[in-house]
């Protein structure tokens, strides 16, 4: 498995992919304001965003293509490759109407997963275009409830898929159904979290398999008892 560094310069701007096992680098184009008002699509909004939060690479093209998350006042998806002289936009994203909180990369393509767990592909070819994945997820219409984070499982029980690992600060959001089987499932595939900011105060963490070919999320089980017995060896 091949591992890159894609690396920004603080003082130019200059982005560059790292081998480090071979020391090559790769160019990239600059992020920089000069270039955001040279791009139409970039709007003024836009501009202040100059932040990489993640970064992932797809082999759909030769050579490769790096695909950016950039958050600030709103979030976007950019994408470039080597040799481009500019960073493009994804189309279907401009204006951070979906927002996403973590980005993986699995077998050269790029997945994103939203707050609450649903789940994106970039696709790059024919046209570069956010495509819905798992899209069965609860929503969130108050915010700050759920957040879900795409992790790569590089264990032979998941044959190096994606894992969703789900924080619940609260289960108001979901509908009384819902909030009946959550409470189910703390006994099978959640772990119960003390608040450390707010005694008796308990959250829930759901560990959950990104099933790509069947377009779901599928419940680890057993989670929450391999959580218990690990906090009773540690308190041990």
């Amino acid at each position: 498995m091949e591992v890159l560094l894609l690396l920004r310069d603080k003082a130019s701007h200059a982005v560059r992919l790292l081998n480090p096992l071979t020391g090559t680098l790769t160019q990239f184009p600059p992020i920089t304001i000069e270039l955001g008002v040279m791009h139409t699509a970039w709007t003024e909004r836009l501009l202040l965003i100059l932040r990489i939060i993640y970064a992932g690479i797809s082999d759909e093209t030769s050579p490769m293509t790096v695909v950016l998350m950039m958050r600030g006042v709103v979030s976007f998806m950019s994408y470039a490759k080597a040799g481009d002289t500019r960073w493009a936009l994804l189309s279907n994203n401009l204006y951070g109407h979906i927002q996403y909180t973590s980005v993986s990369t699995l077998e050269g393509r790029v997945y994103l997963a939203t707050y609450e767990g649903n789940i994106d592909q970039v696709r790059i070819r024919p046209d570069p275009w956010l495509v819905p994945v798992v899209m069965d997820q609860p929503f969130d219409p108050f915010g700050g409830n759920v957040v879900s984070y795409l992790v790569p499982a590089d264990d032979h029980q998941w044959h190096r898929g994606m894992l969703v690992v789900r924080h619940y600060s609260s289960l108001r959001y979901l509908s009384v159904a819902e909030r009946r089987k959550m409470k189910r499932r703390k006994k099978t595939d959640a772990i119960r979290v003390e608040s450390d900011y707010r005694p008796k105060r308990w959250h829930l963490i759901q560990v959950l398999e990104v099933d790509l070919a069947r377009e779901r999320l599928v419940p680890v089980e057993g989670i929450g008892l391999t959580a218990s017995i690990a906090r009773c060896s540690s308190g041990s």
